[in-house]
């Protein structure tokens, strides 16, 4: 028993040192674009954030990345992919494991006051895909040490922002050479319609974007976001 003891105390203690080994940590920097590709009759702001990850070199270093361009899902935006145990801190992980190369990681914040862009063009709300593949693109390689080529740049997203992923590497196959969709949303637009049809049936209430925000309308909201990026 004593020797079970003995056994499970050092597995305990190995444990605590592992994880407290000190991982270099790469670096999220906070930059904002005032996009002319998001002027728009909606009256969304064209000013977004833009949540830069930086590998644990990048300020040590003159060597250029790679980019991944990761969009996030309907009602979210760049601050939930940040933080403690979030998508800066895996990437730290890989990176250390040498899983993945040193590579430079960009969140766009694209909520709008639908709550999400679906990363389309729209007429009435913005041109979110040219927005996100073209002029986020430019700002990006211009401001930071990226390898500017196609084939050193990729998207990627969850829910919505997988179906962005998807729209935006088929649409623009010159800029990204690689597309990751994680569980992306409302691909079988005539499954989704058969099992929202009571949201579709809301729709005809929504009358101001105010009314976008009140919970009865939450999955409507879904519906009319989709509707206006098509």
């Amino acid at each position: 028993m004593r020797k079970i003891s003995f056994i499970f105390l050092a597995f305990i203690l190995s444990v605590h040192l592992f994880s407290a080994q000190k991982i270099p940590e790469g670096k999220v920097v906070t930059t904002f674009i005032t996009a002319k590709t998001l002027h728009n009759k909606a009256g969304e702001n064209p000013k977004r954030r833009i949540s830069v990850y930086l590998p644990p070199d990048y300020e040590k270093s003159l060597k250029r990345y790679p980019v991944i361009y990761y969009l996030h899902g309907f009602f979210w935006n760049d601050s939930l992919l940040v933080g403690s145990d979030r998508i800066n801190h895996i990437i730290d992980r890989a990176i250390e494991a040498k899983k993945i190369k040193p590579v430079i990681i960009v969140m766009p914040d694209e909520s709008t006051v639908f709550k999400g862009s679906f990363y389309a063009n729209s007429k009435s709300s913005g041109n979110w895909s040219d927005f996100t593949s073209l002029e986020l693109v430019e700002f990006i390689d211009k401001n930071y040490r990226t390898i500017s080529s196609k084939d050193s740049r990729g998207i990627s997203g969850h829910s919505m922002g997988g179906n962005g992923a998807l729209r935006n590497a088929f649409l623009h196959p010159d800029v990204f050479s690689s597309v990751y969709a994680l569980s992306p949303g409302i691909l079988d637009a005539r499954y989704f319609a058969l099992t929202e049809i009571e949201s579709y049936k809301n729709v005809q209430n929504i009358k101001e974007v105010k009314d976008l925000s009140k919970p009865e309308n939450s999955r409507t909201n879904i519906i009319f976001c989709h509707c206006q990026s098509l």
